[in-house]
Order: structure tokens, then C-alpha cells, then sequence
């Protein structure tokens, strides 16, 4: 018997009519494809059988998600603005209870502080047909996450994807569209440099009691453990951090009246002795430095007051296979970097522009002859600094 087949074409973008890739693409319970780069997805079926379609994407769940969106839910829920789209009330229903509620907001919390990877009850994305009609409140609809049809024709299919979490629509839907920059540079927070002796407790009140007055922020700093232990943390509840011990890493998000707090202090024991710059980088690898008011975001830096170049010691030290330089700059600038052995021989020169802040050089053991003690040397516009 001969199998009549027919062309269907599956089409996801989100409500910025912003095409979604790599969104697994089902029919009847079987995966079959993933959408391209514009989102489209066509096949084959066989005619004159029902046929179910829905979709799925579970990476990626902190695309588009910061403490931006904690403040937009909160000031949701305590009626102060609603969200641009309904389909961003979707978002905000994070553990898919059909309804936003402080109960979200904990969940997704966890999420932007790496304390959890993934939703408890929810994929990263979720589709709806883009016919289907939301109502006032839709959150609370019952909307359907599938099509069903009885194939007899060509048809297309469109679903909206939406990015559970992304309430301000700073998601990257599609991998070749970046979004654009929703962050305006605003401030620099100075802080002044000073030295850590070993076993001799200190006590940081970083200077950041403005941000507070913010409707939230986000903050992410790193405390070499190599260098100093975090004894205690204090001025902001519990829940609005999270530290890891291993990594050094501190991340915090609060959001006005969610969160408590007016300060934050940190308890350091220095292991050894260090200067604070060397001890304190805020690194955004995780997260971003943003404070948010009025549906915007603000960015903000740390500066150094007064700040000198400055080589840190080598670790490992000694080595065998690899070692890594660190090293402060107060500015961007040329380096000649040279590696001398004992016997005053050049054994390895590079020129390299470095950032302003921490920087970091790997010097691998197969670059150099033998073993046996090398001095480094940093030639700068700055001055010329030495370190073994």
C-alpha cells in the first residue's frame, strides 16, 4: 500500500517574535528534530492520521534570569507593576503552581545563586500553542502545551517559547541574535587597598550601604581561601547570599522588601600575610554587578583608591608542570614579560597587554631549561617589577 505524505512545518520564536533554536521538536511522544537557527522545523508525515505535536528545551535555565527579575515579580505580586506581555506572567509561575507567589520568588532565587541548577518543577522553557488566547490572569489558565491535529493538508504550526524566569525579556533566544545590552553603566563603588597579617582577624564592612536603598542588586566577589577564611558574614539575611567555601565565592541578590539587610560585613582570618587587593577580586563569571530602579538596570564596578601595579607570588611554588602569575594593574597597558634563569640567561621574553585589575599568566614547565630558581620580570609604563 502506498504512504501518501505531507510537508509540516513547526515554527518557535518567542513573544518578541524572536526565533528559538535547538528546541527539541515531538510527535506522538517521539522526538524527530531540533528547530535551526530560525527556529523552523519541517517534516513528513504520513496523511490521513492524528498526529500530536509539543516541544522541549531544558538547558541553559539561567539564560536571560539575574535579580532584575526577582524585582519585577516582587513589585508583581505586591501589585506595584504588572509584566509587558502574558506571557511573562507565564515566566514568573516558576514552580508551575498556576500562580505567582513568594514561593517563586525563593525558587528562583536559589537559581541566580547557583545554589540550585535547575527548576524543581518546571523545564528551563515552555511552549504554548501562539493561538491559544490568554485571559486576564495567565498564570492561572489552563493553557495547553500541545497541538493535535488529523493530518489531511500542508499546515504550519507556531508556538511561542517562553523562558521560565525571564520576566524583563533579557533572555538570548536564538544563539546567532545576542540581546541587547539592558544594563547602563552608572557608577564605580571605591575601595581602599590595605594589608592582612596572618591570623589576625578583620573586620570588612564593604562599602556598599547606597545599593540598599535600591529596589535590588546583585553582587559577586570572590575571597582567595589560599589566602583568607570567611568566618562569618553579617548585615543581610542568610537567604539573599550564597558562599562557597571551596571557590571562595560569594554571590548575593536582594530585592527590597523581599530581602533584609542595610550592610555587609565580612569576618576574614588572614592565613597568611596578603594585602586586600590580593585576597578580594569581584570576578562576574557567575554574575554581573547591576543595581535596579525603575524597570532599569544599572551597572556599578569596584574601583581600587589609589592602586599600584603589583606581582603576587607565584602558585604553585616550586612546580613542575605548570605555575600561575598573578598580578594587579591599575590600568590597561604593554607588558614586556621575561623569565631569567639563575645564571642571568633570557629563557623566555612575550610581549601581552594586560586588563585593568587581576591578571593572570600561565607559565608552563617545558617553556623553561631545566630546574632551578628563574626570576620574572614585568616591564611596564608604570615601572619595571621583579618577582622569583
Amino acid at each position: 500500500m502506498l504512504l501518501f505524505k505531507i510537508t509540516q512545518i513547526v515554527k518557535v520564536s518567542n513573544d518578541e517574535n524572536i526565533s528559538i533554536k535547538n528546541v527539541n521538536i515531538i510527535f506522538n511522544g517521539v522526538l524527530k528534530q531540533i528547530t535551526d537557527d530560525s527556529g523552523l522545523f519541517d517534516i513528513l508525515l504520513i496523511a490521513y492520521r492524528y498526529y500530536t505535536i509539543n516541544c522541549k528545551k531544558v538547558l541553559d535555565s539561567r539564560n536571560g534570569v539575574t535579580t532584575a527579575d526577582l524585582v519585577a515579580i516582587n513589585k508583581y505580586i505586591l501589585k506595584i507593576d504588572t509584566f509587558t506581555t502574558k506571557y511573562r506572567n507565564i515566566a514568573a509561575d516558576i514552580n508551575s503552581d498556576k500562580k505567582v507567589s513568594i514561593s517563586d520568588m525563593i525558587e528562583l532565587r536559589k537559581l541566580i545563586l547557583f545554589i540550585n541548577d535547575t527548576f524543581t518543577n518546571s523545564d528551563s522553557w515552555k511552549f504554548i500553542p501562539k493561538d491559544y488566547k490568554l485571559s486576564k490572569i495567565p498564570e492561572a489558565d489552563d493553557y495547553p502545551t500541545s497541538i493535535s491535529f488529523y493530518l489531511d493538508s500542508p499546515k504550519t504550526f507556531d508556538f511561542i517559547g517562553i523562558k521560565v524566569g525571564d520576566v524583563n525579556g533579557s533572555v538570548k533566544a536564538n544563539g546567532l541574535l545576542e540581546a541587547e545590552e539592558r544594563s547602563i553603566v552608572a557608577k564605580k563603588i571605591n575601595i581602599q587597598n590595605f594589608d592582612l597579617h596572618s591570623n589576625t582577624p578583620i573586620e570588612l564592612k564593604l562599602p556598599i550601604a547606597e545599593l540598599f536603598d535600591h529596589d535590588g542588586f546583585q553582587l559577586s566577589l570572590r575571597l582567595d581561601p589560599d589566602l583568607v577564611e570567611l568566618v562569618s558574614l553579617s548585615g543581610i539575611d542568610a537567604d539573599s547570599y550564597h558562599f562557597d567555601e571551596q571557590t571562595g565565592v560569594l554571590l548575593i541578590a536582594f530585592v527590597k522588601g523581599f530581602s533584609k539587610g542595610n550592610e555587609l560585613v565580612l569576618n576574614l582570618l588572614p592565613k597568611t600575610n596578603c594585602s586586600l587587593l590580593q585576597a578580594l577580586s569581584f570576578p562576574e563569571s557567575k554574575m554581573k554587578q547591576e543595581y535596579y530602579n525603575q524597570n532599569q538596570s544599572f551597572s556599578y564596578s569596584f574601583e581600587w583608591v589609589n592602586p599600584q601595579f603589583e606581582l603576587f607570588p607565584s602558585q604553585p611554588n616550586p612546580f613542575s608542570t605548570s605555575t600561575v602569575l598573578r598580578y594587579f594593574s591599575p590600568k590597561v597597558t604593554s607588558i614586556d614579560f621575561d623569565i631569567y634563569n639563575s645564571n642571568g640567561q633570557l629563557v623566555k621574553h612575550q610581549i601581552m597587554i594586560c586588563k585593568d585589575g587581576i591578571n593572570e599568566l600561565e607559565v608552563a614547565g617545558n617553556e623553561l631549561i631545566g630546574t632551578g630558581v628563574y626570576h620574572c620580570q614585568f616591564k611596564t609604563d608604570l615601572g619595571i617589577f621583579f618577582i622569583q
